[in-house]
């Protein structure tokens, strides 16, 4: 028989030492920063031996929005044991129970074969457990001997220093309409585009100031791009848009040859982005900007369990 028990807080080792990647630190923060707890870090076992294990993690929507969001965090199964499936699936019905009087809300788990290694097991486990791929995103590199792309000169580039947040902030919400990125059109349909804006500018580190940049074609602002730090040496589009009234005259292509320079600017090495793959007009404007899906394994499969 399976059954499914939260740990005590003195199995925190014990759990962490299932499968091989570190989790133990991770878990830790978890449980101190208050998203995680011990009786929401589950094992699922036959006989005393553990067949899978994971934790349940919230934390507020964000926007405005406290509804708290789940996600499924330091999955393990022992796929040498048959009946891990089975496990698993009860594990993640017990992780939706303890998130339900939450809810109503969502349970989540993105998976990555650039830091996980087990994506052709977990992906079916989480399809046979409720789970609906909700994104896919392809990850999209960049290293400083490309080209910085060619471009028609119409756009006047501005820092967020230069024009200040408040404007910032208004031109990141204006271009919100008809986002084809389906992670930001399910946050903007619930907080609405000032609140949404409101949110990603909390991404916003010392240094960015320069190269969180914004194009005005005239007087008009026509679009924005956020050049961030991914880690020390590499940088990532935060976020770009174009305002829908500017759309259809490649200003899209300007703001990555404008980040492309702030880039080497900030002295990054490499470069890192995502996008969501039904994003053909975003993909097509990476790849004439010198930023490839070859370079990196980076690719995301974001999957989503309804939780009522």
């Amino acid at each position: 028989m399976i059954t499914v028990r939260s740990i005590r807080p003195d199995e925190a080792d014990r759990f962490a030492a299932l499968g091989h990647a570190p989790v133990r630190d991770a878990l830790r923060a978890a449980w101190d920063d208050g998203s995680g707890r011990p009786d929401w870090t589950l094992l699922a076992e036959a006989d005393g031996r553990p067949m899978a294990r994971a934790a349940l993690l919230a934390e507020p929507m964000g926007g405005g929005i406290e509804t708290l969001e789940g996600v499924v965090a330091f999955p393990w199964v022992d796929a040498d044991q048959p009946r891990h499936p089975e496990a698993f699936q009860l594990l993640m019905d017990a992780l939706a129970e303890r998130l339900a009087p939450l809810g109503p809300t969502t349970l989540d788990r993105r998976l990555n074969p650039e830091t996980h290694a087990d994506i052709d097991r977990m992906r079916p486990l989480l399809e046979a457990s409720g789970f609906e791929l909700f994104q896919e995103k392809a990850g999209f590199a960049w290293r400083p001997e490309a080209a910085i792309p060619a471009t028609p000169v119409r756009l006047r580039i501005s820092t967020l220093d230069e024009v200040g947040r408040d404007a910032y902030r208004r031109v990141m919400a204006a271009t919100t309409a008809g986002t084809l990125d389906r992670n930001d059109r399910y946050y903007i349909d619930r907080c609405r585009p000032a609140p949404w804006a409101e949110q990603i500018m909390a991404a916003l580190e010392p240094g960015d100031e320069t190269s969180w940049l914004l194009g005005s074609h005239g007087e008009e602002p026509a679009g924005f791009v956020a050049v961030g730090s991914f880690d020390e040496e590499t940088w990532t589009i935060v976020h770009i848009g174009v305002v829908p009234e500017h759309r259809g005259h490649g200003h899209v292509s300007e703001l990555l040859a404008a980040a492309d320079r702030a880039a080497r600017e900030r002295g990054f090495a490499a470069g890192l982005s995502d996008v969501d793959v039904e994003n053909a007009p975003m993909i097509a404007a990476m790849e004439r900007a010198g930023h490839r899906s070859d370079l990196r394994p980076w690719h995301v499969w974001h999957y989503r369990r309804q939780v009522p």
